[in-house]
């Protein structure tokens, strides 16, 4: 069982420093709280009852010859509390009335919790994934306006996945 509960708040400003180029900076400040259990039961064929013997898993290798370390069930809870602060930067130039070039830097961020649906422990509780995104590009309207072509390339890099 997982809950969680989240809030953000997120701003963002341009400044024009002329004409023809603006700046943006923006970013956003995310809280989440999340909270998970997990119960595993192991029941003992001969006697119905839940096994809690430290023999168990070796027995389980021996007859299955699969490692499972979990075989003698588990009771694990967790929570945890995770505040980020996210921004992004762009800068763009106007080259002409019908062409704009920009560059923008943003990071990003996948909060950590609990995987509630698997069997071993030392997998119960995940750390956040951060992504960090590089982007520049140029677009382009033709044709009176009726025509617009972008191009774009673009990297991230991504932390903890």
């Amino acid at each position: 069982e997982t809950e969680s509960s989240s809030w953000a708040v997120f701003s963002q400003a341009t400044w024009n420093i002329s004409p023809d180029w603006r700046f943006t900076v923006g970013g956003r400040f995310t809280r989440e709280d999340k909270d998970g259990s997990r119960v595993i039961n192991v029941t003992a064929a001969d006697l119905g009852s839940i096994s809690t013997s430290p023999v168990a898993p070796i027995l389980y290798t021996a007859v299955f010859a699969i490692d499972n370390e979990q075989f003698t069930g588990h009771n694990l809870t967790g929570s945890r509390t995770e505040s980020i602060f996210t921004p992004v930067v762009n800068l763009q130039w106007d080259v002409s009335p019908s062409t704009s070039l920009y560059a923008s830097y943003t990071e990003g961020f996948k909060a950590g919790g609990f995987d509630t649906r698997a069997n071993v422990v030392s997998s119960f509780e995940f750390e956040e994934e951060e992504a960090s995104a590089y982007e520049i590009g140029a677009k382009s309207r033709f044709l009176d306006d009726s025509l617009e072509l972008n191009i774009a390339a673009f990297m991230t890099d991504y932390d903890d996945l």
